[in-house]
């Protein structure tokens, strides 16, 4: 019995993003025992990029579907991509985001990965493309050896931008995971999705295997974009554990990382200054280091005040 595949990408105003990543989409190295299908979910009040996805289905012999979901927000669009994977009664999942270009072997290593491990999700490599006047983005990159280390690792959680998921996460028969939708501007729903899935027994493994390329558009290498990234992932992260944790522990659990996060910070700003003149190098980590401390810091005090950040109301390229 072939394995069937929706392969999604959630889009909203980035026609040529999205179109350079279904190029990489339409030309994957199929696996003969699969059936793969592509879904182009449009989160937006009205058809965009229809025509770019009715171009490149005449490109292609792999079905490509357009659906249109007016319901504005991350998790509305992710959730549509999940009803269409139930009613075509696929039993995987993928997911790429827009601005990500795969790399022709992908599609296959994620499911070989799945197989090998015997994962319920799979959560692949993201390479990041920075512009050429990034100052700070890239400082906080990882090394490719240290991420190849990772390979087979089991994760508690997972972000959706390169990632198959088996159908027993989301299926009524199976956990019946779904986005939550209170979380449609915040970011964090897809880390909310998979750590509930973890937490009901789901299998998911990192593999390095699986590599898709991420173009960083210059607005995101900006101090204070990274600020706000770090900020709103750790409001997100209080979010998360509200459902979960008694108040009292959870006041306790996040306050204490508030202050770990204050003393990193002041640590990392003292390294920064003191290789400011010594090595600049490191000293621009330091102060990257430093932003991301005091913005997680600040980030759990939101959070437990009951508030989030909303950056993705706002859209960045094209």
């Amino acid at each position: 019995m072939k394995n069937r595949i929706l392969v999604a990408i959630l889009t909203r105003q980035r026609p040529e993003m999205l179109e350079e990543c279904l190029r990489s989409v339409i030309i994957q190295s199929i696996p003969d025992d699969c059936d793969i299908r592509i879904l182009v979910v449009e989160n937006d009040l009205r058809e965009s990029v229809r025509g770019v996805c009715d171009r490149l289905a005449k490109l292609t012999k792999l079905p490509l579907d357009y659906v249109l979901e007016t319901d504005l927000g991350i998790p509305f669009g992710r959730n549509r991509a999940i009803e269409e994977a139930v009613k075509q009664e696929c039993n995987w999942l993928g997911s790429i985001d827009d601005d990500e270009l795969a790399e022709q072997d992908w599609l296959r290593q994620l499911i070989e990965a799945a197989i090998q491990y015997r994962a319920d999700v799979v959560q692949g490599w993201v390479k990041a493309r920075y512009p050429e006047g990034d100052r700070w983005s890239h400082l906080l990159e990882k090394s490719d050896d240290k991420v190849i280390e990772k390979e087979g690792r089991l994760l508690q959680t997972a972000a959706s931008g390169n990632v198959i998921i088996s159908s027993r996460v989301f299926s009524c028969e199976g956990m019946g995971v779904r986005f939550d939708t209170a979380m449609s501007y915040t970011g964090g729903s897809d880390t909310e999705f998979f750590d509930c899935a973890c937490r009901l027994g789901g299998r998911i493994v990192f593999s390095a295997r699986p590599v898709v390329s991420e173009s960083v558009p210059i607005e995101r290498c900006k101090l204070t974009w990274l600020f706000t990234r770090s900020a709103r992932s750790a409001a997100a992260g209080v979010y998360i554990d509200a459902k979960q944790l008694p108040k009292k522990q959870l006041w306790k659990k996040h306050l204490g990382r508030a202050l770990i996060n204050l003393v990193g910070f002041f640590r990392s700003l003292f390294t920064a200054l003191f290789y400011l003149f010594l090595d600049r190098i490191k000293s621009k980590k330091a102060f990257v280091k430093a932003n991301k401390k005091i913005a997680r810091a600040y980030g759990r005090l939101l959070g437990l005040s009951g508030r989030m950040l909303e950056p993705y109301k706002e859209i960045d390229g094209a």
